[in-house]
């Protein structure tokens, strides 16, 4: 397992304990880690004294676009520290490329796509990105960067695609 794996089994997927994709639950996930969430006009975050809320677009009707926002959410609060306002350029694209990693395998963690993928690799890229997609709830877009990190993950770029 890479670091962002770990940490997302460690100190997210440990708290609902997921076994089958449609256990991932991000709402119950969001409720134990104190955030709220509510929707608006347009996507953003903010915190309280007490509380951190993310607010998600209510123009947006697709579901895997707003999981995928929420997964990423929920991946900030739990694990950065201090004010993206003061960081560099530089460290805040490397915070957000981590945390947009550590969203995608909350969403798909590894061991359940390695339940799956060995079929799904029988078909053709796109359509393992689609299996993704539909098995996750998630972009097609996420569910083709997931499906790059596995295969980096399991060593098997100069084998596949």
């Amino acid at each position: 397992m890479n670091r962002h794996e770990t940490f997302v089994q460690t100190h997210i997927l440990s708290l609902i304990r997921p076994s089958r994709p449609c256990d991932i639950r991000l709402d119950v996930l969001a409720e134990k880690i104190g955030m709220k969430i509510k929707t608006d006009e347009f996507s953003f975050c903010y915190q309280d004294q007490k509380t951190r809320y993310v607010v998600l677009d209510s123009s947006v009707d697709d579901e895997a676009v707003l999981r995928h926002h929420l997964a990423h959410e929920i991946c900030h609060h739990v694990a950065t520290t201090g004010n993206a306002w003061s960081m560099r350029p530089i460290q805040l694209q490397r915070l957000e490329a981590d945390v947009e990693k550590m969203a995608l395998y909350l969403l798909a963690p590894t061991c359940m796509l390695d339940k799956h993928i060995n079929r799904w690799l029988t078909y053709s890229k796109r359509d393992a990105i689609y299996l993704i997609s539909d098995t996750f709830l998630m972009p097609f877009y996420s569910s083709a960067e997931r499906l790059r990190l596995w295969v980096r993950d399991h060593q098997l770029q100069d084998i596949l695609f």
